[in-house]
């Protein structure tokens, strides 16, 4: 028992880490497709951009133990402009970490590998106009 504790010890820290690595793809996409996008930090910074459907990589952490927080913003003509959050959750193998009190834990903390990434669902474009012009 006391040999499996060690060698747990030894082999998982950082799991979260080498599974999810530290940067992340979300996918992005709207409907009607053809939107150009831009993902936001939480300080406004842009970190990704392109047009519809595409996928964004991403860090996953703002720094030690802080998940990313991202905004993207869709716009395509003739419809409004769109935002939506991306957001991040501790994933099952940092909690894993961190229930069995091992080492990986901290290292995932440091890494940004303890956090996952959820794609923000298509976004529906609405016109600029929903009613004929006469």
């Amino acid at each position: 028992m006391r040999a499996a504790l060690v060698a747990a010890l030894l082999v998982l820290p950082g799991c979260a880490s080498i599974v999810n690595g530290t940067r992340g793809d979300v996918a992005i996409r709207s409907d009607p497709s053809g939107a150009s996008f831009e993902v936001r930090d939480r300080d406004g910074n842009v970190v990704a951009s392109g047009e519809t459907p595409a996928s964004a990589r991403l860090e996953r952490n703002r720094s030690v133990f802080q998940p990313a927080i991202y905004q993207v913003v869709l716009r395509k003509p003739g419809y409004l402009p769109k935002r939506a959050a991306i957001n991040t959750r501790m994933g099952a193998w940092c909690a894993a970490d961190w229930v069995l009190l091992l080492l990986g834990g901290l290292v995932d903390g440091f890494t940004g590998g303890c956090w996952n990434l959820e794609e923000p669902p298509i976004q529906i474009l609405s016109p600029e106009h929903p009613f004929p012009q006469r």
